[in-house]
């Protein structure tokens, strides 16, 4: 029986305490992901065709050959065909939206400063296998990448051993959608660490992104810095907060649509009512898929709407679902969290697979100071400056005054040396002219004149 629990200290005690456990699982898991890595940084393919056979059990190609992602791709079904090519289009269309300005500002004196977004040269997308494959997210990283202006898109999978060529279908189908330009069979760590470090045959990318389990998160946390990356994946966390006027029946399968993830994902529910709590706990249990399952849902009832919004301001999940008689102070001022879902026809669903939003989100607490993926993630921003002599002249007092105050007196003379005239640099002596010879009487050209005939 799912227990309904007054909302208070031990509500955030108890996600504090599974947030500490899973920390302490990665710290742990890296013990073991290190030599991996190792082992991939200096024996490169070598390494990864041993690990893929020992960890994957996989002796085959570890690219996939343009033949036979051509014939994964057309053994998909015209249907996921279809809802894939929606898809994209919907990711590439809000990603689009967000490609970034150039910033320009100019100063009194004519001076320009610009602020330019540039893509990073290769990103290397991992998409997860387990049960089954993951082509969404396959589409919500390589699109937006490619949106960015990535040149080069590389992506990594495990091998799944009940596919021809090691390649799911619908996986190659959504590659070709959205602009990859190769993909490897590697799985986890494996594919971590030859995205980071590079071998003969994997090149090493910029930018490593996309969710995994424990031994992929914990091989990004490992070499992050050796190249970037977007967020640290953990367990699907989803806070759920409503009152009554929503509909029990949605609010259960959206309950158990966000405890589908995995069996370590979390779904806690906050309703404002207690009796309205304990009905839609009887009636979650009579859906639930296995007795496992009630591990996974945790079910608090708030005093007041105040004391709800506390609570999500202290958890920063993953995904925010409000269904509430009031949103619109929600969608205004939301606290932090991943994605925001408001009303009852807002299905997490729909966001994880077609609207256009990106699935991958900042999970753990992480939303305190991190976004979901965007086209933002695929760049680098460079600032620059083009100054007159005008606003040199009135910068530099300013700019020389805070240099000396840090002892920097180079930096302040390298700022007042633009008030000054500027001394003219050494004239380089001019060569003595050399005398004109007397042309040959063969060659038909002129003092003066070089002819473009070369002598034999």
């Amino acid at each position: 029986m799912i227990a309904v629990r007054p909302l208070g200290p031990a509500a955030l005690a108890s996600m504090e305490e599974e947030r500490r456990a899973y920390h302490a699982t990665l710290e742990a898991t890296a013990g073991r992901v290190r030599p991996v890595l190792e082992s991939i940084r200096r024996e490169g393919d070598g390494a990864l065709r041993r690990l893929e056979q020992e960890l994957d059990g996989w002796g085959g190609a570890l690219r996939v050959s343009r033949e036979a992602w051509e014939r994964a791709d057309a053994r998909t079904s015209t249907p996921v065909r279809q809802a894939l090519s929606t898809a994209a289009e919907r990711i590439r269309a809000f990603h689009t939206a967000q490609h970034p300005p150039v910033i320009e500002r100019r100063l009194p004196g004519g001076s320009v400063l610009g602020l330019r977004f540039r893509p990073v040269r290769r990103v290397g997308v991992y998409v997860p296998g387990g049960k089954f494959p993951s082509p969404s997210t396959v589409l919500m990283t390589a699109v937006p990448a490619k949106v960015a202006g990535v040149p080069e898109i590389f992506l990594a999978t495990p091998p799944q051993k009940g596919e021809a060529d090691g390649l799911s279908p619908a996986v190659a189908t959504a590659a070709r959608l959205a602009g990859v330009d190769r993909i490897f069979l590697l799985g986890g760590a494996v594919a971590a660490g030859a995205f980071a470090y590079g071998t003969a045959s994997v090149p090493k990318v910029d930018k490593l992104v996309g969710p995994g389990n424990r031994y992929f998160t914990s091989a990004k946390r490992i070499v992050m810095g050796e190249v970037g990356i977007d967020t640290l994946a953990g367990p699907s966390e989803s806070l759920l907060l409503f009152d009554r006027s929503a509909p029990f029946d949605l609010l259960v399968r959206e309950t158990l649509a966000q405890v589908e993830h995995g069996a370590d994902s979390r779904a806690r529910v906050v309703v404002l009512g207690g009796g309205l709590a304990e009905t839609f706990a009887r009636r979650l249990e009579r859906d639930l898929p296995s007795p496992e399952t009630e591990a996974q849902v945790e079910i608090w009832v708030a005093k007041d709407l105040a004391e709800a919004r506390r609570f999500a301001e202290a958890v920063a999940p993953e995904i925010l679902f409000v269904c509430l008689e009031d949103l619109a102070s929600w969608e205004r001022d939301p606290p932090p969290c991943g994605a925001l879902f408001l009303g009852p026809w807002s299905s997490v669903a729909f966001g994880d697979y077609v609207t256009g939003t990106n699935h991958v989100l900042p999970v753990e607490g992480a939303a305190h100071f991190a976004s979901g993926l965007t086209t933002f993630e695929f760049g680098r921003w460079t600032s620059s400056q083009r100054l007159t002599h005008a606003d040199a002249l009135s910068l530099a007092p300013v700019g020389s005054v805070i240099a000396e105050a840090e002892g920097m007196r180079a930096n302040a003379e390298a700022m007042r040396a633009r008030t000054r005239p500027w001394e003219p640099n050494p004239a380089t002596a001019p060569s003595p002219p050399s005398a004109p010879t007397a042309p040959s009487p063969s060659s038909g050209t002129h003092p003066g004149t070089r002819s473009r005939r070369r002598r034999g």
